[in-house]
């Protein structure tokens, strides 16, 4: 298990969740730790240095504003995840959209099913995940790219294992489908 699985089975400090909307030195302690977590999640699903800087600085102001509201249900980097996810995925809907990220996005390799092909193009793999819809894509991102079990894709999305699960079986059945697609296009 990484260290960003590893801090979702984490028990959240009270002490430090708790004193964090009153300090800023204490909200200090949960940024330094999950900083690293949530740019990189943000990362994976943009692809770009500075988006990723502005959605995070973003996250992390979003989550010290409303730091008094957080009742400690979950653990805080489930709670910020939550908050980095929905934030990517308003910056996906808003500003460029499926086509537009394709450009920007990183070359990944996991999203590839083991029955497809793994000699698929790694551009092929990003625009048929770019034309899944948005919570199709999340699944996959928090459970291949972020490494998350199904309980802890389940926590981060606010959704019972059940739906995670069945979720992720949709999700991986429509990149499939979006690849074999794909590949009859690209054939003379």
């Amino acid at each position: 298990m990484d260290a960003a699985a590893a801090s979702l089975n984490a028990t959240p400090e009270p002490t430090t969740a708790k004193a964090s909307h009153q300090s800023p030195q204490a909200f200090g302690d949960v940024y330094r730790e999950h900083y690293q977590a949530i740019a990189g999640l943000i990362y994976r699903r943009t692809g770009d240095t500075h988006v990723t800087e502005d959605l995070t600085a973003d996250v992390f102001l979003a989550a010290y504003k409303s730091m008094e509201d957080y009742r400690g249900q979950v653990p805080p980097i489930v709670w910020i995840r939550r908050i980095a996810n929905n934030r990517v995925n308003r910056w996906v809907r808003r500003e460029i959209g499926f086509r537009g990220i394709l450009r920007r996005l990183p070359l990944l390799s996991a999203f590839v099913a083991p029955e497809t092909n793994t000699s698929e193009p790694r551009s092929a793999a990003l625009n048929a995940l770019l034309r899944l819809p948005i919570d199709q894509q999340e699944v996959l991102s928090a459970h291949y790219l972020e490494g998350l079990s199904l309980d802890e894709v389940a926590l981060m999305l606010a959704i019972s294992p059940a739906a995670a699960k069945s979720r992720l079986a949709r999700a991986r059945d429509a990149l499939r489908r979006e690849l074999t697609h794909q590949a009859k296009e690209s054939r003379p």
